[in-house]
């Protein structure tokens, strides 16, 4: 039987539309019509066939669309959003900067800059801000760019909006980098938690609780439930939960309504949340530890080599280590917390190339590495920084 059923779906294929549109032809008209594929019927009925066949397979799209283990892109989108959870989409990188000019005057919010090496990209104001009595301001601007777009110190120093009186801009320090729009992969992961956010289990119904928090990207939690304290170092009877991303009162809110009562808490952070009776409840969950992971690495040059490679170099490895890549058919969405850092993994990341061979590649946690792997707890998370990437050619 095709079409829906309590089995599923089971859909006609072209071939089996065909054959039954020339026997309803050959009951209507006789056995004597020709249906020689070079007829004019039969050609009619190849046509009527594909449109048939392509509405089955609408059909089917939209019925595995439903299941969001195998949904993509905006179906996924719009199966979540029937669980109440949406996408992270993207942000904007935001940079602090410094402006010298004439005490007094204002530079006002949606003034744009650049930076060097980022071409293309502007940078706007967030806020008016004035030229202190000093001829200093201070401001904060953010990307027009979405996504990960990486700035380096004191290389925003490009003036595109003019203002009477200012001189100079500049960012003392390397800018927060924005996120790219959530994957599938992490999307899809994070979309199944939050079904157990009705439960009464306590790890499940608390993580659920916890990943349904805007911005959070990641998180693990942890249940002791002995009268020890356990390998993971959480203590007796108590639960620990490692967050990245959002903000505390709402980690902490999210944990509140989903603990149960007498299970003690872990963590670095404390947030007091009241209940309905206004009486205060310590909330403990901790954040990751940042691990950086620098990399070294030295490539013999080929026959296509220039010095530009050296910087692609680096941004292979940055992009492969902090973004959703498909390397030899395999999928890696970046290093997550609790991942180990294996140089082989990065290694990888580096085979397609022509203009150079790759002699060595080291990780650590020290200036000058010198490891093939960096161990990573649960609780800690590898980060990565273009600047703590090393590459040496040799001819």
């Amino acid at each position: 039987m095709t079409g829906l059923s309590a089995q599923g779906i089971t859909i006609k294929r072209l071939d089996e539309i065909k054959s039954e549109l020339d026997s309803s032809l050959q009951l209507v008209f006789g056995t004597e019509l020709s249906l020689d594929p070079s007829s004019p019927e039969a050609q009619l009925n190849g046509i009527i066939a594909e449109q048939i066949s392509q509405l089955y397979e609408l059909a089917q799209a939209v019925y595995v669309g439903m299941n969001p283990n195998f949904s993509t892109g905006n179906m996924l989108d719009l199966v979540s959003q029937i669980r109440g959870v949406d996408r992270n989409e993207e942000t904007a990188t935001v940079a602090d900067v410094t402006f010298t000019g004439l005490a007094g005057i204002t530079i006002v919010a949606g003034s744009k800059f650049t930076a060097t090496g980022l071409d293309g990209i502007t940078f706007s104001l967030q806020n008016d801000t004035v030229i202190d009595a000093l001829g200093f301001g201070y401001g904060r601007v953010s990307c027009n760019t979405l996504g990960k777009v990486i700035v380096p110190a004191l290389t925003i120093t490009g003036i595109i909006s003019p203002t009477y009186g200012l001189e100079s801009v500049s960012n003392p320090l390397t800018g927060i980098t924005g996120n790219e729009q959530e994957t599938d992969e992490i999307f899809r992961i994070r979309s199944n938690a939050s079904v157990a956010l009705p439960g009464t289990a306590l790890l499940d119904s608390v993580y659920a609780s916890i990943a349904n928090v805007d911005e959070v990207e990641q998180l693990v939690v942890l249940e002791n439930d002995t009268s020890t304290i356990d390998v993971n170092g959480v203590s007796p009877k108590s639960m620990l939960a490692v967050v990245q991303g959002g903000t505390d009162e709402d980690i902490a809110e999210a944990i509140f309504l989903k603990k149960s009562l007498g299970c003690g808490m872990d963590g670095a952070i404390t947030v007091s949340i009241s209940d309905i009776n206004g009486l205060p409840h310590d909330i403990r969950f901790s954040r990751p530890v940042n691990i950086p992971i620098f990399i070294s690495v030295e490539v013999k040059e080929l026959a296509e080599w220039d010095a530009a490679v050296i910087e692609n170099i680096k941004q292979l490895l940055y992009d492969f280590a902090t973004t959703s890549q498909s390397v030899a058919g395999t999928t890696y969405n970046g290093y997550q917390m609790g991942d180990d850092v294996y140089a082989y993994q990065l290694y990888a990341s580096l085979l397609n190339e022509n203009t150079y061979a790759i002699n060595s590649l080291f990780v650590g946690i020290a200036a000058i590495p010198a490891g093939s792997s960096v161990p990573i707890s649960f609780s800690e998370l590898a980060t990565f920084d273009i600047i703590n990437i090393s590459v040496v050619s040799v001819a």
